[in-house]
């Protein structure tokens, strides 16, 4: 009986550490652009159809349009989509920056990284987001130019994505 309880007590605390690791090292693969607060992936490279290095847009094709708008439940009430949430863009797994979902419609100021447009769904505006890079005030990069960071941009070629 005492055999028993330790096969379960085992069982259901390995378990779920394996199955957690796993999906975790398998998500962290490629190109990703994940919510920093609770690392769920809101994009991949496999949503995306171009990337253009000169404006930093990135091109979502129909899948990624459809996990875009997944997050925006009303987009006349910012606080029900990614609006202000804290994200991060890693590359195979390593992070290459952070920074903030952000909308034009704020009147509130970030000083960093921003995606923007983040209560828009797609189409309705365009099929491409914006990462916009505020250096006036950041002091978090000095001297680094993070947003066309080579690990990014190699991603990217090496996809046929590079525009």
């Amino acid at each position: 009986m005492i055999k028993r309880i330790r096969f379960f007590v085992l069982f259901t605390l390995v378990l779920p550490i394996l199955v957690n690791s796993s999906c975790t090292s398998q998500s962290k693969t490629g190109f990703g652009i994940y919510l920093a607060d609770t690392g769920e992936l809101v994009l991949s490279g496999e949503h995306i159809q171009a990337y253009f290095q000169e404006t930093h847009t990135i091109e979502l094709n129909a899948a990624g349009m459809a996990k875009w708008n997944s997050y925006i439940i009303n987009p006349a009430k910012l606080g029900e989509s990614l609006f202000n949430r804290p994200f991060v863009i890693n590359v195979n797994g390593e992070e290459i920056y952070r920074g903030l979902f952000y909308s034009m419609l704020s009147s509130l100021s970030y000083s960093g990284f921003v995606i923007m447009d983040a209560q828009y769904k797609m189409p309705d505006i365009t099929n491409s987001i914006r990462i916009k890079y505020d250096g006036a005030t950041a002091s978090c990069c000095a001297g680094v130019d993070l947003i066309n960071d080579p690990r990014i941009l190699d991603y990217f070629e090496g996809m046929g994505k590079l525009k």
